[in-house]
């Protein structure tokens, strides 16, 4: 008896905590799709847009196949209603509180709930919650959320307002729309000059209906903090709730941090519609926890934090758990000695690291297509190439969660734009409180996450209107006006309101404070000696170091390739494969971009011979990823030697961000990742570039000195007080952490230097300089030179120079200059560390080189998707190719100047495949292979 009763009792108990608890109804999966008119109706998923449900029902073919992005642009300016049904128990119906919660609406959208309206939205951007508890019955209920053209509402907001905002249109190459300015939605929607125009229309983020007793928790957002005393970490945790009663609702909210119990918080707080909000103070002391830092500099330790509110008179407790890593983030700006601008680097839990990386784009024009497993294969290769920073662009959109947590995992720092580039933008009461809702969700989003190192207002938006870029110059004073309604008086406000874990600045490129003194908008954003820089100049050789400036922070920079032949070849066919065709002229969304990548190259090689005019098409390819390749090796190279060196002024460079890591679609554009995820050969290149170690030569102004530097990821590190001469001793700051003669950087003490994982110790090298003909025979060099050092103390330091003249070159052998080029190795050739490569003249005018006879051979299979094989070659052969079409996956090396016979590499598959599919689909070319 006793036995049932407990049972009896037990039961009603969890009956009625079930009642009491949150429920949630997700409504994603299939919905009904139809426009305007009813004459197309079909199924559409949820999260999805309209594009990729006419493509899966077959109204439209591929998007991307061809023209289609123009075909199917009439789909953007119909109206799309998407709609289901759903069923509501009586316990759901009976809780207190049912509210519709849209992660993601985009854009100018429109809520039914079984036929009356129950809200609107008009910001991609923003999660809405809806209260639809008098809307809701016990039984079946239909939503649906019908979508406004979002090219019809950006025009019309822009003819309705007072004054022009530009820019109005994209250029006529970018096949875009206008007004994008004008509307809360990715802006590369409407065309980018590296992407298509899909303005698309949907469900694009989860939608979910909950259930609930007394309150929901909406927001748990923890901010690390420095403490000081016994405490070393004060974890700052905000928690915002969500109610639809007038009601005060009291209970207590604790917080604790998975798997450490001695952490915790608890308090008593109180709840209503005007204190939705709290936060709680967590004091972590010493040795608690570990520190997350970036790829390369140690390990990315993460923990949950787990907050749950307990009412004071019912069950309903609801809980919430966030995952979040202990980490500081400050950008320097400081003072240089010998410079009249101030440094602009990042300092992570105290220590100045330099940015390796490059910037993120949107992965697909339709994120519902996107996979986590497809984010980290990006994101993995980014790693691979020992990135430590990437930066999501202002003109895409704001990340999934699971591109944060990836890169949280990773040890990559998230440079965050806000979604605004390339425009003014317009700044009356309803854009502003719009934009700050936005501002609001985003942050307390997203602040969790230790990958995220900084907010920045803009994409280029301060440098647009400084340097009158859209005409904006007769009224400046009005658009700067504007300027700082968004972004200072609003953005700013509001994040650093919220957020004390990381720094926010204007814009980007920016001068930094020096922007801030002059009024957010400086007189030249682009001035060498402050914040970061974005840098383009097609005209410029590439392949120099003297094209390039000598900036404090390089957040942008690059050139432009075609994707591979494999990866055009999917969405083309043959009558478009030819570097001049009509879909080769529309994917280039630069305008003359395709000239410009080919001028770019025959500054330094011949252009491709022969008649067949696909070959020709995929030569050209060839040499358009060799000249971005060698046009972006060569400012990172200058850019991590500069870090080491004031010069003028000017240098310190702690940043190198190459534009752009990920391609949007299949075309030529700046991307080292194709998409679908192939590695283009810069990407390969980015493997050597931002080594930790590399050897880094190259040949001084007066045309005859070759300069050889060591550079090395390492800290602490120092800037020279004074411009660099040859004989000058570059001062640095020793690890034992006494003072050094010129502190500009930091003080670090021993402590702080011992959390470093990843730091070394002082060691012997040696650098060798082989001396190759270009006849001659492959690892046979007509000499060798070696220098012996001991790894400096300071990150970039030259270790050797010497004369290049045409006796130098006879006494090594060579009959000129121009018959051989130099190769440079550090330590032993045989371990894959360092090189690198120089030609005394430009390789069109090279004398002797032969067509190298290069084979793949020995295929095996190592282990799980890990293949080995060895090419061989006859002669020298530069910018060895090697290419594995229909496999995915990548090669350990890839693009190189081949010096040695024979050489054995790494195939890393991405999918299952076999030595025999690998070795059918293995090809390998050279420069020489393309006059025929």
């Amino acid at each position: 008896m006793i036995y049932k009763f407990f049972t009896v009792f037990t039961l009603t108990a969890l009956l009625l905590l079930s009642y009491a608890f949150c429920q949630k109804i997700a409504l994603n999966g299939e919905w009904k799709l139809v426009n305007s008119n009813g004459s197309i109706s079909i199924n559409a998923k949820v999260p999805g847009s309209m594009y990729t449900a006419l493509w899966e029902n077959k109204i439209i073919d591929d998007p991307y196949y061809r023209f289609n992005d123009v075909t199917t642009r009439w789909a953007a300016y119909d109206e799309w209603t998407f709609s289901r049904q759903f069923e509501i128990s009586d316990a759901i119906n009976k809780q207190p509180n049912i509210e519709l919660l849209c992660g993601g609406l985009d854009t100018i959208a429109t809520i039914m709930i079984n036929g009356q309206v129950v809200g609107t939205a008009n910001n991609q951007f923003r999660r809405y919650v809806f209260d639809i508890k008098k809307y809701v019955k016990v039984g079946t209920n239909s939503i649906s959320v019908k979508f406004a053209s979002p090219v019809k509402y950006a025009a019309k907001q822009a003819s309705a307002y007072s004054y022009v905002v530009p820019p109005e249109c994209t250029a006529p190459a970018q096949n875009g729309e206008c007004h994008a300015n004008f509307i809360r939605k990715s802006q590369c929607s409407f065309s980018w000059d590296w992407g298509p125009a899909f303005p698309t229309m949907g469900i694009w983020r989860n939608i979910t209906l909950e259930a609930y007793g007394d309150v929901a928790m909406r927001y748990v957002a923890p901010q690390p903090l420095k403490g000081m005393g016994a405490a070393e970490w004060v974890l700052v945790v905000y928690v915002e709730f969500g109610l639809t009663d007038d009601k005060t609702h009291t209970g207590y909210l604790d917080i604790s941090i998975e798997g450490i119990p001695d952490i915790s918080n608890s308090r008593l707080i109180h709840i209503n519609k005007t204190n939705l909000n709290t936060t709680a103070l967590v004091p972590i002391g010493k040795g608690a926890v570990k520190t997350w830092w970036p790829n390369g500099y140690g390990e990315q330790p993460l923990y949950n934090i787990i907050a749950k509110y307990s009412p004071m008179k019912s069950y309903s407790q609801v809980m919430k758990k966030v995952r979040f890593g202990f980490r500081t983030v400050e950008i320097a700006q400081n003072p240089v000695p010998s410079s009249p601008g101030l440094s602009f680097y990042f300092k992570i839990n105290g220590f100045p690291i330099f940015m390796k990386g490059s910037n993120w784009i949107p992965a697909d024009s339709f994120q519902e297509r996107i996979t986590p497993s497809y984010l980290r294969r990006i994101l993995q290769s980014a790693k691979d190439a020992h990135m430590n920073m990437l930066r999501v662009w202002g003109g895409g959109i704001y990340e999934s969660e699971a591109f944060y947590s990836i890169c949280d995992e990773l040890g990559i720092m998230i440079w965050q734009d806000l979604m605004f580039a390339c425009a003014m933008y317009p700044a009356n009461t309803d854009f502003l409180q719009n934009a700050r809702q936005e501002f609001v969700h985003q942050v307390l989003r997203l602040q969790r996450h230790p990958s995220i190192a900084v907010w920045s207002g803009n994409n280029e938006n301060e440098a647009a209107l400084a340097q009158n870029w859209y005409g904006t110059k007769p009224k400046f004073e009005a658009y700067k006006k504007d300027y700082l309604a968004l972004y200072i008086d609003t953005a700013k406000d509001v994040i650093t309101k919220l957020d004390k874990s990381r720094p926010f600045i204007g814009s980007s490129p920016t001068n930094g404070v020096e922007s801030e003194r002059e009024g957010w908008v400086a007189q030249n954003p682009a001035d060498t000696h402050f914040g970061d820089m974005h840098w383009y100049d097609y005209s410029a050789d590439g392949w120099s170091w003297k094209s390039y400036p000598r900036t404090r922070f390089a957040s942008e920079f690059g050139y432009e390739a075609w994707s591979s032949f494999e990866t055009v070849a999917k969405v083309s066919v043959k009558e478009d494969w030819s570097y001049y065709s009509n879909f080769s002229l529309h994917r280039q969304h630069h305008p003359n971009g395709n000239d410009q990548m080919l001028k770019e190259a025959a500054k330094h090689i011949n252009l491709p011979t022969g008649d067949d005019e696909v070959q020709q098409f995929k030569d050209l390819i060839y040499v358009t990823q060799i000249n971005q390749a060698m046009g972006v090796k060569t400012e990172v190279e200058f850019n991590r030697r500069m870090q080491s060196l004031i010069v003028d002024g000017e240098g310190g460079c702690m940043g190198s961000l190459y534009w752009q890591l990920n391609d949007i679609w299949q075309c030529p554009s700046w991307a080292s990742i194709e998409y679908g995820g192939k590695w283009k050969m810069l990407q390969y290149y980015a493997l050597k570039f931002y080594n930790r170690t590399i050897i880094s030569p190259y040949i001084e102004a007066d045309n005859k000195t070759v300069s050889v530097y060591y550079i090395e990821d390492k800290l602490p590190m120092k800037l020279p007080p004074h411009d660099h001469h040859p004989d000058t001793n570059l001062k640095f700051k020793p690890r034992d952490g006494a003072k050094g003669l010129y502190d500009v950087l930091m003080d670090v003490s021993v402590d702080d230097a011992n959390q470093v994982g990843d730091s070394r110790e002082p060691e012997a090298h040696s650098l060798f300089i082989d001396v190759y003909s270009w006849d001659g025979t492959p690892s046979k060099p007509l000499m060798t030179y070696q220098e012996n050092f001991w790894n400096p103390q300071i990150a970039s330091t030259k270790v050797m120079d010497f004369q290049l003249t045409e006796e130098a070159a006879k006494a090594a052998g060579c009959t000129s200059l121009s018959h051989c080029f130099l190769h440079f190795y550090l330590d032993n050739p045989d371990n894959y560390g360092p090189s690198n490569w120089l030609t005394p003249v430009e390789l069109k005018d090279a004398q002797g080189m032969k067509k190298a006879n290069t084979k793949i051979i020995d295929v095996k299979h190592v282990e799980d998707r890990t293949f080995s094989f060895t090419v061989t070659t006859d002669a020298i052969a530069p910018f060895v190719w090697m290419e594995a079409t229909g496999i995915q996956g990548r090669f350990c090396c890839n693009g190189y100047m081949m010096v040695e016979a024979s050489i054995k590499h790494m195939f890393y598959a991405w999918e299952d495949t076999t030595v025999e599919k690998l070795q059918a689909a293995l090809k390998v070319t050279s420069l020489m292979d393309i006059y025929r």
